[in-house]
């Protein structure tokens, strides 16, 4: 079973080396194959097999770890916050930019988490001294 996935997958890149080589598709062709995978087959794959998902005591570390890496991610951005004396907007943009910076590769690379984390600086400077007027 191992075997015939790992040799599916170096098949696959096989197959894509070989169009880019030879320009057989379009130049856009994996941003388009990228998103099916992201929005057709991954949540196919998520609605198949959670169902078939037992819970067990020895999947507490896989539960775990994302929660421990967001309560560390908090003690670390505030101490750097401390010790350099960021203002509030700039930790919660901190906050925002560490936690997703490494959660979509996609949008990372068209720059919507900065946006986000912009927006968001923004958004407390509003509220913190008003509008610009």
């Amino acid at each position: 079973m191992a075997f015939d996935a790992f040799a599916l997958i170096l098949t696959m890149l096989g197959l894509g080396m070989a169009f880019s080589r030879l320009r057989a598709l379009p130049d856009n062709t994996a941003d388009v194959l990228n998103r099916i995978v992201l929005y057709v087959c991954l949540p196919a794959a998520v609605l198949m097999y959670v169902p078939r998902l037992h819970l067990d005591f020895s999947l507490i570390g896989l539960v775990a770890t994302p929660w421990l890496l967001m309560l560390c991610t908090l003690a670390l951005v505030s101490l750097a916050t401390r010790i350099f004396g960021f203002a509030r907007d700039v930790h919660a943009v901190l906050l925002i930019c560490v936690a997703l910076a490494n959660s979509s590769d996609s949008c990372r690379k068209r720059g919507h988490i900065l946006e986000s984390a912009c927006q968001a600086a923004d958004l407390a400077n509003v509220h913190s001294r008003g509008p610009d007027l």
